[in-house]
């Protein structure tokens, strides 16, 4: 397993998202390595957003560790933007190029909902 210093981790509270960070994330670089991220949530809400892992399945396992309830389940694993929409009942991932390409994956996917979460690599 690997420590919480070496990779970095977020832990998502429900609900929250800074709208000014919408503005400033950029998608990778082309010619850049590939890496993977994923956002898990569990059904009492708690959820745990990776990134930069060097593969899906450690990116996975990773949000899944972090998450931390035996109901978590992964939303959606990306190598370059994902997040997570809510419509007060039911959670959907969403991935993309860019994080305005990932938040409408997920809300297109989930109609009337908001972003509840997101990461970029």
């Amino acid at each position: 397993m690997t420590s919480i210093s070496s990779r970095r981790v977020a832990v998502v509270a429900a609900g929250v998202v800074a709208a000014s960070a919408l503005a400033t994330v950029v998608g990778p670089q082309a010619g850049a390595a590939r890496y993977y991220g994923a956002i898990a949530y569990a059904t009492n809400g708690a959820g745990a957003s990776v990134w930069s892992y060097p593969s899906r399945a450690d990116a996975e396992d990773a949000a899944l560790d972090y998450c931390g309830y035996s109901t978590c389940k992964v939303l959606v694993t990306f190598s370059e933007c994902g997040a997570v929409a809510f419509d007060g009942d039911t959670l959907q991932g969403g991935s993309g190029s860019s994080l305005f390409a990932a938040i409408n994956d997920a809300k297109s996917r989930l109609p009337g909902s908001w972003v509840e979460s997101w990461a970029c690599n």
